[in-house]
């Protein structure tokens, strides 16, 4: 609990950006995020060390002015190699090990947009990982989830979720790993919470013979490095992660953070098109145009007239 005068936690926000498609979707992000956080929120976009290079002079120029500090994401030297089979969406958890100085660390998927400021302080309690139950029953049955739990020598936990969407199930807590809150700092265990939620998701996957992992391993082994840590789980409301990918608009939600999968799926929410005119105002109009320029199939999507204003010769301009 706070207490008066309490200093407010330090908090960074933290994205993937592998490879070039991603560039734009970072950008997008990042612009949403510092236009409604100011410096509150310290941001980093981690990169595969081997794709450093392929980074393009525009996209760190843009990021460097939103204030983003571009690393490398941490490969740790592990027996066995990181995993199993390669498992792409496994790198978040490689990029949540990073030292980012800071108290509440913040993972958003890249194809994010904030839309609302977030409410930093209490988002993430002491004791708590936060996160969004998921939409949908991607993974479960009481089976898999005792051999999940059991590896650990724990039970699968008494609380149940409801799904958001679909037959709306009831299932033991799963959530969507698009949008995840963490304290920094060691548990009992002497591992971080990023570190338990690697070493968790490698032991299922190396330890046991569960299907259907690929590509849900973050999301199974979420709830369980929470548990593995003595955490709670702090059950966010749909507005901090508002799936719209195949959702037609729904004008009495309320979201702080579209998760949109497609960037398409931005023309049917307003709350796209008025991120877009952020972003513009963020970098400035002239560096817009070359954003536009440079990453036609995901700027394509802005509709609010800004391609009109375009400055000739975008496309060669650089920097």
């Amino acid at each position: 609990m706070d207490t008066p005068g309490a200093q407010a936690a330090r908090t960074a926000g933290f994205f993937m950006m592998d490879g070039t498609r991603y560039e734009p979707m970072a950008i997008y992000l990042a612009a949403s995020l510092r236009h409604h956080h100011g410096d509150a929120l310290a941001l980093y976009a981690y990169v595969p060390a081997q794709k450093r290079a392929e980074v393009t002079p525009l996209t760190e120029k843009t990021l460097a002015d939103l204030k983003v500090e571009i690393r490398d994401l941490p490969q740790p030297d592990l027996d066995g190699g990181i995993w199993k089979e390669p498992y792409p969406h496994g790198n978040k958890m490689l990029a949540a090990l990073d030292d980012r100085h800071c108290d509440v660390s913040l993972f958003f998927d890249t194809d994010m947009v904030c839309v609302a400021p977030l409410e930093l302080d209490g988002l993430v309690p002491e004791g708590a990982v936060a996160a969004m139950v998921s939409d949908y029953k991607t993974w479960g049955g009481k089976n898999r989830w005792q051999k999940a739990y059991g590896l650990f020598g724990l039970q699968v936990p008494e609380e149940r979720v409801q799904f958001h969407r679909g037959q709306r199930l009831w299932s033991p807590p799963y959530f969507n790993a698009g949008f995840v809150g963490f304290r920094e700092g060691r548990g009992a265990d002497g591992m971080s919470f990023a570190e338990a939620w690697l070493d968790t998701a490698r032991r299922i996957d190396f330890d046991t013979k569960l299907d259907g992992l690929r590509p849900f391993l973050d999301q199974v082994s979420l709830p369980v490095a929470i548990r593995r840590q003595g955490l709670a789980f702090e059950m966010l409301p749909r507005a901090y992660n508002l799936t719209i990918q195949n959702a037609e608009y729904d004008p009495d939600a309320q979201p702080r953070i579209l998760h949109y999968h497609k960037p398409k799926y931005l023309k049917v929410w307003p709350q796209g098109a008025e991120a877009f005119e952020v972003c513009r105002r963020m970098v400035g109009d002239r560096r817009y145009g070359r954003l536009r320029a440079r990453f036609k199939g995901f700027f394509e999507n802005d509709l609010t007239g800004v391609q009109q204003s375009d400055p000739p010769g975008a496309a060669q301009q650089s920097g």
